[in-house]
């Protein structure tokens, strides 16, 4: 009498290396309709090109937004005063 061993297997779906690939089209479609990249479209349904310049561009103006708001942010914290705050001692109320 021959037995057989039951096979298990796993539900979850396997990791991929590219797993955020989806999520990372879904930010480049957001930022081609609204304009943020030009692009060209040579048919109705096809791939949009962009131009290397254009994405580099964007990159530098993001770039420059992002550090705009950062400096920002550290006057904040300079002319409050919240850079002499105790960090740990805050953190342990809540242990």
């Amino acid at each position: 009498m021959r037995t057989t061993t039951p096979t298990v297997t796993n539900s979850s779906p396997p990791a991929t290396p590219h797993a955020s690939w989806a999520s990372r089209q879904k930010t480049v479609g957001r930022l081609l309709d609204n304009g943020a990249i030009p692009y060209i479209r040579y048919t109705k349904k096809g791939n949009r090109w962009v131009s290397r310049a254009d994405v580099l561009a964007y990159h530098e103006r993001a770039h420059m937004h992002h550090r705009a708001h950062l400096k920002n942010m550290q006057e904040i914290v300079t002319e409050g005063n919240l850079d002499d705050i105790d960090y740990e001692a805050y953190l342990a109320q809540f242990e």
